[in-house]
């Protein structure tokens, strides 16, 4: 699963039942919901699905934690499995990928092409910042920025790098790795997310549910220096074209529909095809 696939994993979620109030204003967090999102292409012929899955959650007063698998096919064959964590405080849903099991097959091949090329990849990594939905939204809404990182180091690193990495805080590792240059990496930002309307959206079952249309625009960006993980963004996005995505979010079961490129002529949807809510 590359950048952008993640970026739109973490928009398109577990739709179903949701569990404690308030947290049922955002995304369902019920255990056992299973979702099927097909994916289409710009002739809408379909072209793989992700099934999603509940797979546990924790209520602890006005606090969720759940943990969701997400199952990538293209056409019938799994490509890759990862593993969402998803937060609700009470007044925000943060949702961040982790553990996304294709960097294995990636990291095999980037290493193939670097030994053509004489050197050697020592380490990869794929990982992104939290995705903030708050439970409450409203037409005109800012939502925050978000970035997916992938990291590669093809130079022996120092012994402190790997003791950074053993804690799983891959931002502090890239960070570090970006100071000290034996790493390089490339980052998605998806940035401009905005409510820009109100509408009504189809459930797989026929249902009309209350929905808001988001918009937001990606675009990817060299690692040029440390200053750049955390650079403003649109400092960052000067110079390159962002893919424009609009989202349908359905307050109470997260993604209906997601569509990549300009309105009306997009080059790729995501629609919520089938839905098992958990008894």
């Amino acid at each position: 699963m590359n950048l952008r696939s993640a970026s739109l994993v973490l928009a398109f979620v577990i739709p179903g039942t949701a569990v404690a109030a308030p947290c049922d204003q955002g995304f369902p967090l019920k255990l056992g919901t299973v979702a099927e999102i097909t994916r289409y292409n710009e002739s809408h012929q379909p072209t793989g699905k992700i099934v999603s899955t509940i797979v546990s959650s924790v209520e602890k007063g006005d606090t969720v934690t759940a943990v969701a698998t997400v199952d990538n096919y293209l056409g019938a064959t799994k490509a890759s499995t990862s593993t969402v964590d998803l937060v609700c405080d009470g007044k925000k849903i943060s949702m961040n990928v982790r553990n996304d099991n294709a960097m294995k097959d990636w990291y095999g091949k980037a290493a193939a092409e670097l030994a053509k090329k004489g050197q050697k990849l020592l380490a990869a990594q794929n990982f992104s910042e939290p995705q903030i939905y708050p439970l409450e939204l409203k037409v005109g809404d800012e939502l925050p920025p978000w970035r997916a990182f992938s990291m590669t180091v093809i130079q022996k690193a120092p012994p402190d790098w790997g003791k950074i990495a053993m804690t799983g805080d891959w931002f502090a590792a890239l960070k570090y790795a970006m100071h000290m240059k034996f790493a390089g990496g490339v980052q998605m930002i998806t940035a401009h997310i905005k409510v820009v309307g109100q509408e009504t959206c189809k459930m797989p079952d026929g249902a009309s549910v209350p929905c808001f249309r988001i918009t937001k625009e990606m675009f990817a960006k060299p690692l040029a220096g440390e200053a750049d993980l955390t650079g403003d963004v649109n400092k960052l996005a000067k110079g390159t074209v962002p893919t424009i995505v609009t989202e349908w979010y359905a307050p109470g079961f997260g993604g209906i529909k997601s569509e990549i490129g300009p309105a009306g002529h997009p080059i790729g949807t995501m629609a919520l095809t089938a839905l098992k809510t958990a008894p």
